[in-house]
Order: C-alpha cells, then sequence, then structure tokens
C-alpha cells in the first residue's frame, strides 16, 4: 500500500499527528509540498535531502527529495498537476519530469493508494495572478483518485485533515 501526504491540517495542533501518518509501515510514502515536509522535518526531526545534480535534471519541476525514515519529498500542486495530466492522458510514467515519475511508478505498483490531505487553504493558491490551471489541491487528488480507479482499477482512499 501507498499513502501520499499533502497539504498542511486545518489545525496547527494537528501536526504532529499528522506527521505520523508517514510513519505507519506503508511500502511507500510520498510527501507533497513544502509546507508538508517542513511539518515533517519539524515533528519527526528528519531533513529533506536533494542531490544538486538532481536540479538538472527535474524537467521543469523542482527535484525529488529523501526523508529517511519517511520516502519520498515532491513539490506539490504542480507536481501533482503533472501526475493528474499523465494518469487522466494515460501516458507512461517516463514521459514525466523526474518527481512525477517517482509518484506515477509508485502508484502503478500499488493496488491500494491513500491520500492523506490537510485541508488548510494555501494562500499562495488564491492568488488571483496564479494561473487558473493552478487548482485546490482537494480538487487534483480527487481526479487523481477517479483516474486511478477508472483507468487503472486502483483502490483509492481519501482522508482529511
Amino acid at each position: 500500500m501507498m499513502r501520499i501526504l499533502t497539504g498542511p491540517p486545518f489545525y496547527k495542533e494537528h501536526d504532529a499527528e499528522y506527521a505520523r501518518q508517514a510513519t505507519l509501515g506503508f511500502d511507500h510514502v510520498v510527501v507533497c509540498g513544502g509546507t508538508t515536509a517542513n511539518i515533517m522535518e519539524r515533528e519527526l526531526g528528519v531533513k529533506v535531502k536533494v542531490k544538486l545534480a538532481d536540479m538538472k535534471t527535474a524537467g521543469g519541476l523542482p527535484p525529488v527529495g529523501t526523508m529517511e525514515g519517511v520516502g519520498i519529498a515532491t513539490e506539490g500542486i504542480l507536481t501533482l498537476g503533472r501526475v493528474l495530466t499523465a494518469l487522466e492522458q494515460m501516458r507512461p510514467p517516463e514521459r514525466e519530469p523526474a518527481a512525477a515519475r517517482a509518484i506515477l511508478e509508485r502508484m502503478m505498483r500499488h493496488d491500494r493508494i491513500e491520500f492523506v490531505i490537510g485541508t488548510k487553504v494555501n494562500e499562495s493558491h488564491q492568488d488571483p495572478n496564479v494561473p487558473q490551471d493552478l487548482e485546490l489541491r482537494r480538487s487534483v487528488v480527487k481526479r487523481i483518485a477517479a483516474a486511478l480507479e477508472k483507468n487503472y482499477r486502483k483502490k483509492v482512499t481519501v482522508d482529511y485533515y
């Protein structure tokens, strides 16, 4: 089973409980988003490590980082948007930038995928100057779940924090 955590919890006092969701023995854990990674770093005492060499080959998205004892960490909504497009168009993972490819490859290895979504609104996504393609996290995850279920016959659950 695979777990993806994205977005901060609505209440900051739930950060520790939310971070523990990344350590519950899943085969693959993906942390999507800088704020989410910051919560993991603070609450679990682990750091995101990124290889500078990966910056050159990231393919238009920030590179994939690793978090010891947790899994991988990626940028948030832009990366999830690329994952969504690939799933809806049924494109092979190898055609995607490294961060989206890493998530897609893990998704394809699992029959069950669980999303844990923080429900605090990211103010930067409300800016009218941000492109309209930049949908809210919950909407993107709903569409990812639908594409995984319809196109790939995956069992997807979504929990909100």
